[in-house]
C-alpha cells in the first residue's frame, strides 16, 4: 500500500466524522480516478455499511416494560436506603427502650414494695416483756 493509498484510506475514514476541506476532497477525487484498488475498497466499505444499516433490529418491547424497570429501580433505592439507615434506627429504638426503663424505675422507685427480712435489721431491744426499743445514751463532749 503506497503513501497515497494510506492517505486516501485515512481521509475516507475522516469523511464519516467531519467535513473535509476542499484540498482533502480534491485529493480523494484525484486518487479515486487513478487507483482502481482504492476505488474497489471504497465501494466494498460502502456496501458493508449499507448492509449493517439495513440489518438493524428493532426490539419488541412490551407496554409495561418501562413500568417494570421503574418499579425495580425504586425497590432497589428503598432497599439501599433501609440498609444504610437500619443501624441508626435499631440504635435509636434500643436507646428509647432503655430510656423508658430508666424512667419507670425512677418514677416508681418510691412505690416499689419494701422487702423486710426478719433478722436483717439490727435493733436494740430491752429484755422486758414489752420489748420496746432502748434509746441510745447521749454522750456529751465535755466529759
Amino acid at each position: 500500500m503506497s503513501l497515497g493509498c494510506r492517505r486516501f484510506a485515512r481521509l475516507l475514514d475522516l469523511s464519516d466524522d467531519r467535513t473535509l476541506s476542499e484540498r482533502e476532497t480534491s485529493f480523494l477525487d484525484a486518487h479515486r480516478a487513478q487507483c482502481l484498488a482504492c476505488r474497489v475498497r471504497e465501494e466494498q466499505a460502502a456496501q458493508s455499511l449499507n448492509l449493517l444499516r439495513e440489518a438493524t433490529l428493532e426490539p419488541d418491547v412490551s407496554d409495561s416494560f418501562n413500568g417494570r424497570i421503574l418499579r425495580r429501580y425504586h425497590a432497589r433505592e428503598t432497599a439501599d436506603g433501609l440498609r444504610y439507615w437500619s443501624p441508626a434506627l435499631i440504635g435509636a429504638a434500643v436507646a428509647g427502650v432503655a430510656a423508658l426503663a430508666v424512667l419507670q424505675v425512677v418514677t416508681r422507685g418510691s412505690s416499689l414494695p419494701q422487702v423486710r427480712v426478719p433478722g436483717a435489721e439490727s435493733r436494740r431491744y430491752d429484755a422486758t416483756p414489752t420489748s420496746r426499743m432502748l434509746e441510745l445514751p447521749t454522750v456529751s463532749r465535755d466529759q
